[in-house]
Parts: structure tokens; C-alpha cells; sequence
């Protein structure tokens, strides 16, 4: 946990101060608790309000205090050491730019982003085809700071030499090599108004209200936001748009339906308007989590998605999609990921209404 303390001047001329308490996403709801009395005393003393920020979901202002980037270590650390390795993906963020360690593994690799690694006491910075030119640049500023030498190796996707991969551990399956990324991700530096958004559409009352489901953004959004929360989610990925379920989406017929019109209507809109390449793919998500979509999430923890869905969770969001327990001739499948296309989902919706 964190209190930033952040005194500035105004336009007017006028001196205000913001102080903010951020909790990591290991800190305990307990702990997080204890520190708000510090820190309501911090603001106090400041006459400011406190605002509380959660890990992943920061403020365009927050960035702002702490100068525009903000990189989100693992842990407890200082500065690294040679015996160190770690990974940090630097993405925008709410107008400014996030750094964030992901696993030490070749499949955190994602074409749209840049990587900083550091292994053997050196720094690496793997540059994606759909990097834009901010990201890099930003991603150079960082290596400055973090590195123990001035020397930073970059690395180009695609021209990656042996040395680079071998400082990864060997993957649990298939060759030790970067895993390619969805074709898509190449043409995210040229998309200047590239941007992922999530949208929750839920009943404002139980799941048998007459009242109809609500579209609502979630923003910033996280990783926490779809786990164990009732309702269905959709999450623009630009290129794609993902329709999320949840254990809970079979209680909402009503918002699945609703989910996946949204879907439909919404890709179309967003493709006219914004000046996509193409009509995004709609897709549902039954189990698992595409790892294109993981990408759009700026912290994914893959072992509590799959305590969250587990097999109670796939049931639920199979007759929710009104597929059958095998998943019928749409089923899509993958070694724990099910997926249903939008035009099926759309179908057998309908048909059971």
C-alpha cells in the first residue's frame, strides 16, 4: 500500500493538494482498512479528501500525480539485482501509459505491446508489431530507470535470437518459441483511436424483475470486475468483442439476450464510426478466457478465473447460451476454453424465448 501525497497549482493560480491511498491487489480488505485511518489523517493534515485506488483501476489523475507513467511492480522490491527476472507490459492506460509485471513465461508475449525483460542482470526490450511509437519511447524512458547499465537490448518481434529465448524456462507444452498472437494485433499502432472497453448488462432487481437489463460501462476496469458479480459482461476488444459469462448468467436470461443484441448492434456501430478495419468478431465466452482476450486486461490471474467458472460455472453458462452439455455442433473447444459463435448464441437465444 501506498499514500501519495500530490501539491499542485491550478490554472487560476490557486495551490490545491490530492492525497491518495493505493492498495495492491494482495493487500487484504483488513489491511486496506487500517490504512484508510492513516491516511484520512494524511489528507487532513493536507485539506484534501482521500481517494482510494485499487491496483489496475487507477485514475487519470493518479497518473497524472505520479507523472504520466506508472509501473506496477510484483511484491515487495527494490531496485533488481543481477539473480533477478522479471517482465513488465507497457499498455496505455486511461490517456497515460502502464508498465505491469506479467509471468516470466514466452506466453505472456502479446504483438501489441512492448516488453521489458530482465534476466542475467541485463534488460531486454521486446518490441511488438502493433506497438505504437508512445509505447516504445515510453518503454525506453523506463529501461533507463530500472536497468543496471545504460545498455538496453532491443529486441524486434519475429528476430528474437536464440540467446533472447533462451532465457525463458521451458514451456509445460509444445516448443520453447513466442507464441504468435492473433493476426489482428499488427494493425493496432495504425489504429490511432485503438481503445478496449468493458460493459456490464444486468437487472437492477432479482433475476425474475419485469424490469428490462441495464448497459452500463465499467471504467477503468479489471480483472475484478467480472469475477463474482451477477449479470453478463461485454468487452470491446476493438478487433474482437468478447461476450463474457459468468456462474451466475443462467439466473439472467433476460441480460444474456440483451448481451448479445448489444453485442451485434454495438460492433457495428463502433466499426462506422471509429474507423475499425473491420466489423469486429462476436464471440462467447463459455469457459476459459481466450488468451487475446486476457491480453485486453491489464492484470489476468488465470487460477482464479478458473476457480470462478469451474464446472458449476460452465454449466450454468452453457444453458445460458442454450447449448446443450456437450456443447452442440457450435461448440468451439479448446483444452479448457469453450466458445460459441455470436450468430449461433443469437440463434439458439431466440429459440428458446
Amino acid at each position: 500500500m501506498y499514500i501519495i501525497s500530490h501539491s499542485f497549482e491550478r490554472a487560476n493560480g490557486s495551490k490545491a493538494t490530492e492525497v491518495y491511498l493505493w492498495t495492491g491487489s494482495n493487500v487484504s480488505p483488513s489491511a486496506a482498512e487500517d490504512a484508510q485511518l492513516f491516511g484520512r489523517r494524511v489528507a487532513k493534515d493536507n485539506s484534501a479528501k482521500l481517494d482510494i485506488v485499487q491496483q489496475g483501476k487507477e485514475s487519470p489523475a493518479f497518473f497524472q500525480a505520479l507523472g504520466g507513467i506508472v509501473v506496477t511492480r510484483r511484491g515487495s522490491h527494490s531496485q533488481p539485482n543481477p539473480s533477478q527476472k522479471f517482465m513488465l507490459c507497457g499498455r496505455k492506460h486511461v490517456g497515460h501509459i502502464a508498465f505491469d509485471e506479467v509471468d516470466f513465461s514466452l506466453r505472456s508475449f502479446c504483438s501489441g505491446f512492448p516488453f521489458l525483460v530482465f534476466a542475467g542482470g541485463k534488460l531486454n526490450l521486446w518490441k511488438g508489431v502493433g506497438c505504437t511509437a508512445e509505447e516504445v519511447g515510453c518503454a525506453r524512458l523506463i529501461a533507463m530507470d530500472i536497468g543496471l547499465s545504460p545498455d538496453v537490448a532491443e529486441v524486434a518481434e519475429g528476430k528474437e535470437p536464440q540467446s533472447f529465448i533462451d532465457l525463458f524456462p521451458q514451456p509445460e507444452r509444445g516448443p520453447k518459441k513466442i507464441f504468435a498472437s492473433a493476426d489482428h494485433w499488427a494493425r493496432k499502432a495504425s489504429c490511432e483511436r485503438y481503445r478496449t472497453r468493458l460493459f456490464k448488462i444486468s437487472n437492477d432487481a432479482k433475476p425474475a424483475a419485469s424490469l428490462p437489463p441495464k448497459v452500463t460501462e465499467v471504467a477503468p476496469y479489471a480483472q475484478t470486475d467480472v469475477e463474482g458479480v451477477e449479470g453478463v459482461f461485454v468487452l470491446d476488444a476493438f478487433f474482437e468483442i468478447y461476450i463474457i459469462l459468468t456462474p451466475s448468467s443462467r439466473n439472467f436470461p433476460a441480460a444474456f439476450t440483451t448481451a448479445l443484441l448489444f453485442a451485434q448492434d454495438y460492433g457495428i456501430l463502433a466499426a462506422s464510426m471509429e474507423d475499425r478495419p473491420f466489423v469486429p468478431v462476436s464471440t462467447v465466452v463459455v469457459e476459459g478466457a481466450p488468451r487475446d482476450m486476457k491480453a485486453c486486461f491489464r492484470h489476468w490471474d488465470d487460477s482464479k478465473w478458473s476457480a470462478m467458472t469451474g464446472t458449476a460455472g460452465l454449466n450454468a453458462a452453457m444453458a445460458a447460451a442454450g447449448t446443450g452439455a456437450n456443447g452442440g455442433d457450435n461448440m468451439k473447444r479448446g483444452k479448457s476454453l469453450r466458445v460459441v459463435g455470436l450468430d449461433a448464441a443469437i440463434a439458439a437465444a431466440m429459440a428458446r424465448r
